[in-house]
């Protein structure tokens, strides 16, 4: 009992000496973009976001809007960032001819948002399935270094693709 007493006020001592304040460290990472809602590792999360299937036969319209939600992995900024989006290989539709993209940005101090894409009606769409797959690039506001989540049908978060 007599050598615990001994022990407690070193050990006080020591403690004390080890504890050293430091001033607390931020979040400074890139920004990083993603398709809101892509599919996770599971592959059982409910209605993924990552693809769309569409179709021109019940509508009269030329052009149909698709909205895609868009999320940033980061810190708010306090102006407009433009994001940029191309088609990725393996699509059959062609970016201009048969979609447009209609506006890429992050508003300011957000981190959701939507990309507008502008569906297109021409005259092949009637004897061909069209695929449109799109692809987050990085650029000088947004990094794209998510890994992708579900290995089995390589679906990223930074991929989109849409059947018309």
């Amino acid at each position: 009992m007599n050598k615990r007493i001994y022990l407690l006020p070193i050990a006080l001592i020591l403690l004390m000496g080890a504890c050293k304040k430091s001033p607390l460290t931020q979040y400074d990472e890139s920004s990083t973009i993603y398709f809101k809602g892509a599919r996770g590792t599971t592959g059982r999360e409910p209605s993924p976001y990552d693809s769309v299937a569409f179709s021109f036969l019940y509508l009269k319209a030329d052009t149909f809007i698709v909205k895609i939600p868009v999320s940033v992995a980061g810190r708010m900024h306090p102006t407009d960032r433009s994001f940029e989006v191309v088609a990725d290989t393996g699509s059959t539709a062609v970016l201009g001819k048969h979609m447009t993209i209609l506006s890429s940005v992050i508003r300011a101090n957000s981190l959701n948002d939507t990309l507008y894409v502008k569906v297109l009606r021409t005259p092949d769409m009637v004897s061909e399935k069209l695929l449109m797959r799109l692809k987050l690039v990085p650029n000088s506001n947004f990094e794209t270094n998510f890994a992708i989540r579900d290995m089995d049908t390589k679906k990223c978060p930074w991929m989109y693709s849409a059947s018309l």
